[in-house]
């Protein structure tokens, strides 16, 4: 019996280990890319690194900064506005991703701290792997977009990200390398980019099934009580051990909140102006005249959606997570239970009455709300833009 017992556990274990694989792809991913660095690196991981990052990300925005500042084409200017807008969030969150490496790796032992206590394999299953399957679609869409867009310049006369470069365009040799240099930029640092934006997506599907585990298992308490013959002691042991793991995912959902706040307020700062100038540019583009620019402009949007809508899904869902723990207490037979198991179980509800949600400096919340409000906000911009053009 023990040795059953002790098969399923590792069993489980091995199964949650499995469910890790997209944070260790992520990890891997954004360590070549020269963006997880880490304070006892050697020296030449540390100069591979700021090579990296600084040829293609900061110079990178830096170029496309000092074309906008001269563009006089509306669709020059809405194109290059988007993609600006995309690599300065994407340089706010290299740099961010450097300063809370600590808190980050800190995180991802408390994690899985977390789920060694709770082992219910087929929870984390079911929302890590859905949340696999929004990310790989994200990604897709992402990769179809900087693939593409790596063709245009020998379609047309015009590179894929019109931009600032200390040469003249016009010699061939120097037009086909700056376009082989976005090219191969875009391909690495939008793959980072989604790995980057991975992360707190996960914390998120992760933290929807420990709570959920924690209703679960207090749903479960007068079951025991009741079925099993368990006496109300074993019911009042358990309640504290459930109190005592909600307290400890609510304060690793606000650490990740706080690692995560530079991030999500710029990233809700400029979502609505990505959507609004590529809305607008697709509407200024001629069929067949401008058909590579159409394709293009179509899959970063599709990829700016899913980039804006997936955190958003899973912010809800974490709230619905949540609010599923006050449920399962509030239609127990908790009234059979004695006066200090009472206690225990409104203090549960009581603290669970605050819905749990993830927001940045108390402006920009993650959730499905803001979502429309960010899609709001690109209607009125877009229209603003049409009037005026």
């Amino acid at each position: 019996m023990g040795r059953d017992k002790q098969l399923r556990s590792e069993k489980s274990k091995q199964s949650v280990t499995m469910d890790l694989g997209f944070f260790r792809t992520s990890l891997k991913l954004t360590r070549f890319l020269g963006i997880w660095v880490k304070k006892d690196d050697p020296v030449y991981y540390l100069a591979y690194s700021i090579f990296m990052q600084f040829v293609f990300v900061y110079a990178f925005t830096f170029m496309m900064g000092m074309y906008i500042v001269n563009v006089s084409d509306i669709i020059d200017f809405a194109d290059q506005s988007s993609s600006f807008c995309t690599y300065i969030v994407c340089s706010v969150k290299c740099i961010n991703i450097f300063f809370q490496i600590d808190k980050l790796e800190a995180n991802f032992r408390e994690l899985k701290q977390c789920i060694e206590d709770y082992e219910t394999p087929e929870l984390y299953t079911k929302h890590v792997s859905k949340a696999n399957k929004l990310l790989k679609m994200y990604w897709a869409a992402t990769f179809s977009t900087v693939f593409y867009a790596g063709f245009i310049p020998f379609f047309s006369d015009r590179l894929a990200y019109p931009m600032w470069f200390p040469y003249s365009l016009e010699n061939p040799t120097l037009y086909y390398i700056s376009a082989f240099y976005q090219w191969i930029g875009t391909i690495l640092y939008s793959t980072a980019n989604v790995m980057m934006d991975s992360l707190p997506v996960l914390f998120i599907a992760y933290f929807i099934a420990l709570f959920e585990n924690i209703a679960d298992r207090l749903a479960a308490i007068k079951r025991q009580g009741v079925i099993k013959g368990k006496k109300k002691f074993d019911n009042r042991k358990e309640l504290i051990k459930c109190v005592k793991y909600q307290l400890k995912v609510i304060e690793l959902v606000r650490k990740t909140e706080n690692i995560f706040s530079v991030v999500i307020f710029i990233q809700g700062l400029f979502s609505s102006v990505i959507l609004c100038t590529t809305s607008f540019a697709l509407t200024m583009l001629v069929f067949p005249t401008d058909v590579n620019l159409m394709i293009k402009f179509t899959t970063y949007m599709m990829a700016m959606v899913s980039q804006i809508f997936i955190p958003c899904y899973y912010g809800t869902e974490l709230k619905l997570a949540y609010e599923r723990i006050s449920d399962a207490l509030f239609h127990s037979e908790w009234m059979y239970e004695d006066k200090e198991s009472r206690k225990i179980i409104s203090f549960i509800i009581e603290h669970s009455k605050e819905p749990m949600k993830i927001v940045a400096f108390g402006i920009v919340k993650i959730d499905l709300a803001n979502f429309g409000t960010i899609c709001n906000s690109a209607y009125s911009l877009f229209s603003v833009f049409k009037r005026t053009n």
